[in-house]
């Protein structure tokens, strides 16, 4: 029977938009309000249960056509077949269940049904499933973004390498085009001056043409006489100058040649792909039984579970001793360095080697540390001169100078805020980069600091303590104990695990964020020695670690974490 032939009483036919109709959920029919009257006083039916059929409508469509009569014999339901997991009409136990033995009254069965622990149960079950979907669908979502932002980054890291290839091309162009304008331009001297004097030796012999000319139609015998013999010595100089021409290799032609370097070459032949790109699965877990249904949700690992991995090292030009003041680890795998000795900012490619010098500074600017701003542009601090500045390292120049009112000791960023440690006053000044406004927080003597997120985390080497303060100047925590000795750089993970850089006792420690747990990471046997350079970038998740003794840097290891 369909919703519409049901909104009408099946006992009188009436159907009245303005009536309101009842469900016999015994009989299984619509009767008005008059028909209804009547089906209440009924000896058979004035126990029937009823709804009003606007409400049975709301039912499920699976549910309205679950009917309490008999199809076959058109009776109602009054037992139920376990065995044949089957309802039964008193006719069906004749016909189809005279042998089932487990057969049960329906009313036995539904006996408070709805307030049975079922309900409650399934209602737990189907609220978890619901929160199961959502929390799936939630991480399908972030897949999506994730996988979106990972292109971003490959495209970035791509366009990076290129971006390398062509400066270092361009570098290694320009090197030969000035080697060739250099021997081009010696040859072409040579040249022109080998022309200068042969063009003076032909006048000459123009002259003596002249002299000879004359002499025949005007010179006595006697003039004559010595005439020849002076154009004779004169041409025979000139001669002799000719020969010298060949024999001394003067008239030797000079060929420009161009070798092109065989490495260089093989990109054109042995390269054959710029990378490759691949699909990493990473499994999805969660466990789902019966009654409880559990999202697996990512975690973040724990301080036993990270080990910095080795790569490689910084190749140092050689020839000279060099002190890294400071190491810093570019979000694109690159490395810069604030060297002592020189007093300048030394680029390194992401394989080690040195590719050149940014910019210098002089004794007066006394760079103490810098910072990354972006992937071009880094902040150094200048003690002396009480200023920040912004350096672009690709075009090597000065772009930015910041006045702070006193000596720039560290300095930190994290997006458009830099953190800057006063090391006269023991205040920190943080610094909007896009509007230039500061605010001034009291804090201790501190060595180093790193902003990360909300947080400003801090060293101070004479106490051995290694704080963490709010960005507002709130102080959540202080470290102190025997396995960090005179703690210098301080660096952040992606994960808000602190590492700090313990020379007094050469090792790399590493706290939790809440700094209620620790341990060493790196030391001695790792090469570690008084590791006063050190970084970590969170983007690169890499991190630079220097080995030092009598005040030059002798190594600097580069680790993924």
């Amino acid at each position: 029977m369909s919703l519409t032939e049901r909104d009408l009483c099946n006992i009188c036919k009436q159907n009245e938009a303005s009536s309101t109709f009842i469900w016999c959920i015994d009989c299984e029919v619509s009767l008005c309000m008059d028909c209804e009257k009547h089906h209440k006083t009924s000896v058979a039916s004035k126990d029937h249960k009823t709804i009003i059929t606007e409400d049975y409508h709301k039912l499920p469509s699976f549910m309205k056509e679950t009917s309490n009569l008999c199809k076959d014999h058109d009776r109602k339901y009054e037992l139920y077949c376990t065995g044949h997991a089957s309802a039964c009409c008193s006719e069906c136990t004749s016909d189809k269940h005279n042998h089932c033995q487990d057969m049960k009254r329906l009313s036995e069965i539904f006996r408070n049904i709805k307030s049975s622990d079922s309900v409650p149960l399934l209602d737990k079950d189907l609220k978890d499933l619901g929160e199961k979907f959502e929390q799936i669908i939630e991480y399908l979502h972030n897949s999506i973004t994730t996988n979106k932002n990972q292109k971003i980054q490959i495209f970035k890291e791509i366009k990076s390498v290129r971006k390398s290839i062509d400066d270092n091309l361009d570098k290694l162009e320009s090197q030969i085009l000035d080697e060739l304008e250099s021997k081009h331009s010696m040859i072409q001297s040579k040249m022109e001056d080998l022309v200068q004097q042969v063009e003076q030796r032909a006048k000459q012999i123009g002259h003596l043409q002249e002299d000879f000319s004359k002499m025949t139609q005007y010179a006595t015998e006697w003039q004559t006489y010595v005439g020849l013999r002076e154009i004779e010595k004169a041409s025979s100089q000139e001669i002799k100058y000719m020969e010298d021409l060949e024999s001394k290799g003067n008239m030797d032609k000079n060929n420009l040649h161009v070798n092109i370097s065989s490495a260089l070459q093989s990109i054109l032949t042995d390269v054959k792909s710029f990378g490759d790109i691949s699909i990493k699965i990473q499994p999805y877990s969660s466990n789902a039984t019966g009654d409880e249904v559990q999202h697996s949700v990512p975690k973040f690992p724990n301080i036993e579970q990270i080990k910095p991995t080795f790569l490689n090292t910084l190749k140092f030009p050689e020839g000279q001793k060099y002190l890294m003041m400071k190491l810093l680890v570019l979000d694109d795998g690159k490395f810069l360095a604030l060297e002592n000795h020189q007093k300048s900012l030394m680029l390194f490619g992401s394989d080690g080697y040195c590719w050149r010098n940014v910019v210098k500074f002089t004794q007066d600017d006394f760079p103490f540390n810098f910072c990354n701003i972006s992937n071009n542009i880094v902040a150094v601090s200048l003690y002396y001169k009480h200023q920040v500045i912004l350096v672009d390292i690709e075009k090597n120049k000065t772009i930015e100078t910041i006045d702070i009112s006193g000596a720039c000791w560290d300095i930190s960023c994290y997006g458009q805020t830099l953190a800057i440690s006063l090391s006269d006053d023991a205040k920190i000044i943080i610094l909007n980069l896009k509007d230039k406004s500061r605010e001034v927080l009291e804090a201790v003597q501190l060595t180093h600091l790193v902003l990360f997120e909300e947080n400003i985390y801090c060293t101070a080497c004479s106490t051995d303590e290694v704080f963490c303060y709010t960005v507002t100047g709130e102080h959540l925590w202080t470290v102190q104990n025997s396995d960090i000795v005179m703690p210098e750089g301080i660096a952040v993970d992606m994960n808000g695990f602190v590492y700090i850089a313990s020379v007094g006792n050469n090792s790399i420690m590493q706290l939790s964020p809440d700094g209620k747990s620790h341990k060493t990471v790196l030391n001695e046997e790792d090469g570690v020695i008084y590791p006063k350079a050190f970084d970590i970038n969170r983007k690169a998740g890499l991190m630079i670690v220097s080995s030092q003794t009598n005040y030059c840097t002798q190594e600097a290891f580069v680790y993924n974490i």
